[in-house]
């Protein structure tokens, strides 16, 4: 059962905010809508996603990619199963799921990761619209490795604490990253802004 789950993670490409395709026409419209007469939802959006990009750079982990819209991923990937997201690459992950289990260090990791959008929010807003598709994929993770709800929440709590320190001590960082990405630059650009402002914050 461990194995499957953590296939079917990895089979996901690590790619969060994914849904199937039920839902898919739904969320495009809602979506665009959204887009077209809030920028405070695209704002949203962008500090959601920035906040994925940030973290998951922090753990070591390099973003392969990201699309801020339903209607962009949709003209990408040619699909309605994926919504806006922001997606990884890592080695490290990819090697201990093909050995069926993952060590504390890269769960630990990857739960920071999969946190971190909804984290964002709840610092801006004091609630979450977005990211129940993060916290679904990081539950069926834990379920797949056996562990207890009291062993899960346990993790979850550790993970939404050290998070939301690290997006704390760099809000600066999420503003410089969330503009470039509502400005949709590439993703070479996003890294260098990233890096150029945790520089300076670190200072």
């Amino acid at each position: 059962t461990s194995v499957f789950y953590l296939a079917a993670f990895s089979f996901m490409g690590l790619t969060v905010d994914k849904v199937g395709y039920n839902g898919g026409l739904e969320f495009l419209a809602v979506d665009t809508i959204g887009r077209r007469f809030s920028r405070a939802y695209e704002e949203r959006v962008s500090r959601h996603e920035a906040g994925h990009f940030l973290i998951a750079y922090i753990m070591g982990v390099l973003p392969s990619g990201y699309t801020l819209s339903a209607w962009n991923a949709l003209k990408n990937n040619k699909t309605l199963s994926i919504q806006a997201g922001t997606a990884f690459c890592d080695e490290d992950f990819q090697a201990e799921v093909s050995r069926g289990k993952l060590s504390s260090s890269t769960l630990d990791k990857f739960c920071c990761i999969a946190l971190a959008g909804v984290a964002q929010e709840y610092i801006d807003h004091g609630n979450s619209e977005g990211g129940m598709n993060d916290i679904r994929q990081l539950d069926d993770l834990l379920m797949g490795l056996g562990f207890s709800q009291k062993k899960a929440d346990d993790q979850v709590r550790w993970a939404v604490l050290n998070t939301v320190f690290l997006l704390r001590k760099n809000q600066g960082v999420i503003d410089t990253l969330a503009k470039a990405m509502r400005a949709e630059a590439p993703l070479s650009e996003c890294i260098v802004q990233l890096e150029s402002t945790l520089d300076q914050a670190n200072l």
